[in-house]
């Protein structure tokens, strides 16, 4: 019965995922750009951006890491094997001098960039007790710390926007403003990715069908 229900459950996500994308497609053929603070003045619910002229600090950085049942899962190296990475996203000329530091935001870029990621595992090997060390790693990677880009993704919605991603997230409150949306760097609206999950969903329906019709025809033999 669970296998039953987990396949129903299954397929109605599968096919409201599918229909959003393939909406998303439909509507969004191109990324409009826009600049960083054009975006943040009235931050949109959904779209594909290409936001330019954005600042981001990696101390801001939250992200998620890869788990499994016997706990965290490291790289061979010794490092937390992260997923994402969420950062709080800028204008460059918000800086406040009298706080030096960025007032809060309404926007969170989520990525995946292998050189964010790599720097931020080479953070995480810095020894507090030699702060000495620290200040100058940091002295010597500014540009990596405190990075001027564009982002090119997805405003995550609906079915694209996961509790998960909110819960890591809540760690940022302080640099967010409420409201605030995240935009999925890399993502594109796929219409073949949309029909593929569809034809998935259906499938996985008629599956579910299946699988009753046998139960119900068992349980009327037991009865019978």
């Amino acid at each position: 019965m669970r296998c039953g229900c987990a396949l129903v459950i299954l397929s109605i996500l599968m096919i409201l995922t599918g229909i959003q994308q393939v909406r998303e497609a439909h509507a969004f053929t191109k990324p409009k750009e826009i600049t960083c603070e054009q975006f943040l003045k009235a931050p949109p619910q959904e779209g594909w951006y290409r936001v330019t002229g954005g600042v981001v600090k990696l101390d801001e950085a939250v992200y998620s890491i890869w788990t499994r049942k016997s706990g965290e899962v490291k790289t061979p190296e010794g490092d937390l094997k992260i997923d994402a990475v969420y950062l709080p996203v800028h204008t460059p000329d918000s800086w406040d001098e009298h706080k030096e530091d960025f007032p809060p935001t309404s926007l969170v870029v989520e990525t995946h960039d292998p050189e964010i990621i790599e720097t931020l595992k080479q953070w995480n090997r810095m020894d507090d007790s030699k702060p000495e060390e620290s200040k100058k790693w940091m002295e010597e990677n500014m540009a990596k710390l405190l990075i001027q880009r564009d982002i090119l993704g997805v405003v995550q919605t609906g079915m694209n926007s996961s509790d998960k991603t909110r819960e890591d997230i809540s760690k940022l409150q302080k640099s967010l403003n409420p409201g605030y949306v995240i935009i999925d760097e890399g993502r594109t609206p796929s219409m073949s990715g949309g029909m593929g999950m569809l034809f998935g969903g259906f499938c996985m329906g008629a599956c579910s069908v299946l699988y009753w019709g046998w139960f119900g025809i068992r349980w009327k033999r037991r009865l019978a």
